[in-house]
């Protein structure tokens, strides 16, 4: 009996001593994505203080007028970009499966809505009313990036969404 005991024990040793050979082992291969992302954190917030101690470069800019350009451009995106029957019934038909979409809770007619109708009337304007006018073009997206995404997210707040 007492033999049994003993073996017994020193198996419970072996076993804690492989374990926790093997959670070393696992630690120091988990530990080395972690280094690179370490060290990758620590590049990015170089970089951030690097760009933190150039204050006259960031107000430069803002002096140079791009504040005044984003107010310029946001009122074209609202005005003469949504401007046009053909555009403004392509809207229209965009807002009704928008809406039907977001009442019934469809995520395909939100999204038909919201990329498919919507985008035909600046295409049709881009390339048949403004004759490929670059005013009209890849410029004005960031703008229905950033306004789309604000409008969107209000209006899944109204619908219950979230």
């Amino acid at each position: 009996m007492v033999v049994k005991d003993e073996e017994s024990s020193l198996d419970r040793c072996r076993t804690t001593i492989f374990m926790s050979q093997g959670i070393v082992i696992f630690w120091r291969e988990l530990s080395k994505p972690l280094e690179i992302a370490k060290q990758t954190a620590m590049r990015i917030i170089t970089l951030f203080k690097e760009h933190l101690k150039a204050p006259d470069m960031r107000t430069g800019r803002l002096s140079e007028g791009n504040l005044s350009k984003f107010l310029e451009d946001s009122k074209f995106f609202w005005t003469e970009y949504h401007s046009g029957k053909v555009n403004v019934i392509l809207h229209l038909v965009s807002f009704s499966f928008l809406f039907y979409g977001l009442a019934v809770k469809s995520v395909a007619l939100v999204l038909m809505g919201l990329f498919v109708f919507d985008e035909m009337g600046h295409t049709y304007n881009y390339f048949f009313v403004h004759s490929r006018d670059p005013k009209f073009g890849l410029r004005m997206i960031p703008y229905q990036v950033l306004y789309g995404s604000l409008c969107m997210a209000v209006a899944l707040k109204l619908f219950r969404w979230f």
